[in-house]
């Protein structure tokens, strides 16, 4: 992954879709400038990725106990990947069939509850910014939900636009100067170049 230098951008971290509204100051980030060794604390907090959501509800038909699959009263548009909450809590769908959902854990939940879509993912975020050129490497870790170091690898580059198309330019008048004095049209390798 390669970023502009001083240019915000986002580090994403997944739960594996099954850890929902978590309290985002146990996250922890670190920066580790390869060339230094220097480590920098992340200073923004996380926050989870929440995306919209119809608010759809139903009601379960039946009394689970430890079940994935759940009987639902209507569907009302709830498919799958969607995260509902239930007592609580919240479950992410993995199927939808008929009227039934199938969660990723098993859940005990009495008749006549009540489903409610949510826009949690389970995707947590943190904004950054770095203003040093150069290779690092993010360690994000959250002691709370025991995950442990996971680490990306990036670049921070310095992209100077009007310099890149000059040198665009610069290449194109070449190859055009080449190709006239060739004398223009050529079959290179049965084609017409």
């Amino acid at each position: 992954m390669t970023k502009k230098i001083n240019t915000d951008f986002f580090l994403k971290i997944s739960t594996g879709k099954n850890l929902y509204n978590l309290d985002t100051t146990k996250f922890k980030g670190y920066v580790l400038d390869e060339s230094t060794g220097d480590i920098i604390q992340f200073t923004n907090p996380f926050s989870e990725i929440i995306n919209l959501s119809s608010g759809a509800t139903a009601n379960v038909t039946n009394d689970a106990i430890d079940k994935t699959d759940i009987l639902l009263d209507d569907i009302n548009g709830l498919v799958d990947g969607d995260v509902v909450e239930i007592n609580s809590a919240m479950y992410y769908i993995s199927k939808v069939v008929g009227n039934t959902i199938t969660l990723l854990q098993p859940i005990s939940v009495s008749a006549n509850t009540l489903i409610s879509q949510v826009g949690n993912t389970g995707i947590y975020k943190v904004k950054l910014n770095i203003n040093k050129i150069g290779e690092y490497t993010a360690i994000i870790n959250n002691a709370a939900i025991n995950m442990q170091n996971h680490s990306l690898s990036f670049s921070i580059v310095e992209l100077d636009v009007a310099s890149q198309i000059e040198k665009l330019n610069n290449d194109i008048i070449k190859s055009s100067f080449i190709w006239s004095k060739l004398g223009g049209v050529r079959w290179v390798f049965g084609r017409l170049m």
